[in-house]
C-alpha cells in the first residue's frame, strides 16, 4: 500500500475511492465492514513486520514478511473480486502485487545464496 502511495498511482486512488464508497454506502454492510476491518488489520501487521525487518534484516524476517504480504494480497484480490471493482483498477492492482512479490522473492533468494556462501567456504586452521 505504501508503494502505491509513493508512486501516486491513479489506480490506487480508484481502489481507495471504491473501498470508501462501499463503506459509506453501507453496501452489504455486514460483510464489507468485516472484510475491510480484516484488510486494515493486515495492513497494520505488514507495516509492523516491515519495520521489524528494517531493524533486524534476517532471512527469517524477510520470509515472514513475504508470507504475510502474499496472504494479504490474496485477501485483497478476493475482496476486489467480491465487490466487483473496476476491471482496470483490479488488473493494475494485481500486476503491482505480483511485481512486489517477485521483488521480495528475488531478495529472499539473494539472502539465501549469501547465507549459504558465508557458511560453505570457510577454512579451518
Amino acid at each position: 500500500t505504501k508503494i502505491h502511495l509513493l508512486k501516486g498511482s491513479d489506480h490506487y486512488a480508484r481502489v481507495t475511492d471504491r473501498i470508501w464508497r462501499l463503506w459509506k454506502m453501507g453496501e452489504e454492510i455486514g460483510s464489507s465492514t468485516a472484510d475491510l476491518d480484516r484488510l486494515e488489520g493486515e495492513h497494520e501487521d505488514v507495516e509492523e513486520s516491515l519495520e521489524n525487518l528494517l531493524i533486524l534484516p534476517t532471512e527469517q524476517s524477510l520470509r515472514r514478511v513475504l508470507k504475510q504480504i502474499a496472504v494479504h494480497f490474496a485477501h485483497e484480490e478476493a475482496f476486489m473480486t467480491k465487490y466487483k471493482f473496476d476491471q482496470e483498477a483490479f488488473s493494475t492492482q494485481i500486476e503491482d502485487q505480483r511485481r512486489i512479490l517477485n521483488m521480495a522473492q528475488k531478495e529472499l533468494l539473494k539472502t539465501a545464496v549469501a547465507s549459504s556462501e558465508d557458511g560453505c567456504c570457510t577454512s579451518s586452521g
